[in-house]
C-alpha cells in the first residue's frame, strides 16, 4: 500500500467532519491533511456559482485531495470543475458511506488517481431537463458529456456507459464493471489500511503525493474531418463537439452548426422542434472571446426559438457562461437564426 493512499486515513477524518453539515446547497471547503496538502471538499447539490470557488481554492493550493459528496446538480459547473482537477492533477476521493452520483461523478472522474471506498458509491446517467416535474433526456447535453469525457482521455464506452442509465435511473461504477465501463480506479479497504499502519510498530509514515511539474493546459481536440458539405474549421476552433461525428457547416458569417448534432426535441407549446450546437467564432472581431458553444432550441412550426447553454472560452484562456432564458423568442425573416432554422428543419 502506498503513502498514497494512507492519506486516506487523513481525509476520512476531514470526512467526518464535512459529512455532518451536509445541506441542499453545495458547500466547497479546505481542511490542511499535512503539510502543504490540501483537502478540498465538496458536499451537497452542485450550483454554477461553484465551479468560480473551486477554481479559487485550486489557484491557492497546488497539492490538493478533493473528497466527494453529492447526489449531483448543474451539469456545466460539474464539468468546470473536472477540468480543472484534470489540469491540476488532483487526486479524487469517494470515502466510506459517501455517494457521488450524477454530475459528482463527473468531477470525480477526473482525478489522475480515482479513488472508491467499497462502502462508497459513484454513479452515472443521462443528462436530463427538469420539464414541469417531467424528466427528459437531453440528447444534445449528453454530447456535451461526451465531448468532456474525451478530453479526459477516457475510451468511447465510458461515454456510453456514462449516459447509458435514463434520467431516473443510476448505473453504478464497480469493481466487476469498471473494465467494461472504460472508468478505472483504485478501492481502498480502510482497515486493512490500519492494519499495515499498526505493523509499522508505532513508526510514523508521513503520507506523500509525488511531485509533478507544472502541468500544462490541455489542448483542445482537433478534428479535421472533410465530409460532404463540411466546411474546414480554423485550427483555433474545436472541431470535436458531437458524439455521432462531426459534420461543421457555415450558415452565416462567423457562425457554424454540427450538422450531426441536430436532434429532434420534445416542446411543450406545440410544434416540431429541434436541439443543435452552434459555433461562433469571434477571433477576428474587436471581442475578449476567441469562440462560443451555444445549445440552440429551434420550433419549426412555430418559427421561435431560445437558448439552452451559451458557454463563452475567452482569448486568455478562461470560460464563462452566459445565462440563458427559456422563454421562447419569435424568429424573423434575414436573421441568422432563420438561416439556421431553414438548415436544420429541412
Amino acid at each position: 500500500m502506498t503513502n498514497a493512499y494512507r492519506l486516506i486515513l487523513a481525509t476520512l477524518s476531514l470526512y467526518s467532519l464535512m459529512a455532518a453539515g451536509t445541506t441542499r446547497a453545495a458547500e466547497i471547503t479546505h481542511r490542511t491533511i499535512v503539510d502543504d496538502i490540501e483537502g478540498i471538499m465538496v458536499v451537497g447539490e452542485i450550483k454554477s456559482s461553484d465551479a468560480q470557488k473551486f477554481r479559487e481554492f485550486s489557484i491557492k493550493y497546488k497539492r490538493a485531495v478533493v473528497i466527494l459528496s453529492s447526489n449531483g446538480g448543474s451539469l456545466l459547473p460539474a464539468i468546470e470543475i473536472g477540468k480543472i482537477i484534470k489540469i491540476a492533477r488532483y487526486i479524487t476521493v469517494v470515502p466510506d458511506e459517501a455517494v457521488c452520483a450524477s454530475s459528482c461523478a463527473l468531477i470525480w472522474v477526473a482525478g489522475e488517481t480515482r479513488l472508491l471506498s467499497p462502502n462508497g458509491r459513484v454513479g452515472f446517467h443521462a443528462s436530463y431537463r427538469d420539464n414541469n416535474g417531467r424528466l427528459e433526456e437531453s440528447g444534445t447535453a449528453n454530447a456535451l458529456i461526451g465531448s468532456y469525457l474525451t478530453l479526459l482521455n477516457l475510451p468511447e464506452r465510458a461515454v456510453v456507459f456514462a449516459t447509458r442509465a435514463s434520467p431516473d435511473k443510476i448505473l453504478w461504477l464497480t469493481s466487476a464493471n469498471k473494465a467494461s465501463a472504460g472508468i478505472d480506479f483504485d478501492d481502498f479497504d480502510v482497515d486493512e489500511i490500519k492494519a499495515e499502519e499498526r505493523q509499522n510498530d508505532g513508526q510514523t509514515v508521513a503520507p506523500v503525493i509525488a511531485t509533478h511539474p507544472k502541468p500544462q493546459p490541455v489542448p483542445l481536440p482537433i478534428v479535421r474531418l472533410a465530409p460532404p458539405k463540411a466546411v474546414a474549421l480554423p485550427e483555433y476552433l474545436p472541431s470535436k463537439l458531437s458524439m455521432t461525428g462531426e459534420q461543421w457547416a457555415k450558415y452565416v458569417n462567423n457562425a457554424y452548426y454540427d450538422a450531426n448534432s441536430v436532434r429532434r426535441s420534445i416542446d411543450t407549446r406545440g410544434g416540431s422542434a429541434r436541439n443543435v450546437w452552434v459555433l461562433v467564432d469571434w477571433k477576428n472581431q474587436e471581442d475578449k472571446r476567441q469562440y462560443s458553444l451555444v445549445l440552440w432550441h429551434l420550433n419549426c412550426t412555430n418559427f421561435t426559438e431560445y437558448v439552452e447553454i451559451w458557454e463563452d472560452h475567452y482569448k486568455d484562456g478562461k470560460i464563462g457562461s452566459e445565462a440563458v432564458s427559456s422563454q421562447p423568442r419569435p424568429i424573423r425573416p434575414g436573421t441568422a437564426e432563420k438561416m439556421l432554422l431553414d438548415r436544420v428543419c429541412s
